[in-house]
């Protein structure tokens, strides 16, 4: 924090000198600072007096990174809340049926994977890391269908992507059937994970009915099932 600061003179005179000095005392753990204290002294050289820079960008070990997650994880928390927002509007009825996709959502994000403990380590990291990466998507979602970006697809379509999905359903299975690994997507996990999103395609279906009863059920049922068409395949590959 104070590396960048200095650095690039956010609220204090620039002193890359000073931001070298802190950039060098990160240390511990698996942090090292000295790429970024090595790319402002060659910045220094060349006669710039700040450096505009986010050590978030590429940070230089697992205690900057996990930092780095939390002040993303905070961004997106504060995006999804304000997309949330957007939907918290029109007739009791409409209120209480997008509460019904959170809860929805909620339950099938828990069928889908386990919390990962806040950490340091590797694994944890990278499962925030899918969490934040979620909440994004579902904030810019959220975005776009209330600017009435809504989908638009046939009986037809549906029938295709239903067929897809079935099948993509049966081969992720097959596998879950067949996998004796430690970490393997259990059967009875893949089932947990199909019955949930079932509730959460059904609650988005009955949520449009009374918002958007200009799009046709079968509209949004196939825009949900080539996601969890794509998400099934992802799990066989």
């Amino acid at each position: 924090g104070l590396t960048m600061i200095y650095a690039g003179g956010k609220g204090v005179p620039p002193k890359l000198p000073l931001a070298i000095r802190f950039a060098c005392d990160i240390r511990g753990g698996w942090d090292d600072g000295t790429p970024i204290a090595k790319m402002l002294e060659e910045r220094r050289k060349q006669g710039l007096a700040r450096v505009d820079f986010d050590i978030c960008e590429n940070p230089s070990g697992r205690q900057l990174n996990y930092i780095c997650l939390l002040r993303n994880q905070n961004r997106v928390s504060n995006e999804v809340t304000l997309a949330e927002k957007r939907f918290n509007i029109g007739t009791p009825q409409q209120r209480a049926a997008f509460h019904q996709i959170l809860d929805a959502r909620k339950g099938f994000l828990n069928a889908r994977s386990a919390e990962e403990p806040n950490c340091t380590t590797g694994m944890a990291q990278a499962a925030m890391q899918d969490d934040i990466d979620i909440d994004d998507t579902w904030a810019k979602l959220l975005n776009k269908l209330a600017a009435d970006d809504l989908p638009h697809y046939s009986s037809a379509d549906f029938r295709k992507i239903d067929a897809d999905l079935n099948a993509a359903y049966k081969a992720a299975r097959a596998n879950a059937d067949a996998c004796k690994d430690q970490y393997c997507l259990h059967t009875s996990e893949l089932v947990q994970i199909e019955r949930a999103w079932i509730g959460y395609r059904d609650a988005w279906v009955a949520y449009a009915a009374l918002r958007w009863p200009h799009t046709s059920a079968d509209s949004w049922r196939t825009w949900l099932s080539l996601e969890q068409a794509d998400d099934l395949k992802n799990i066989t590959e």
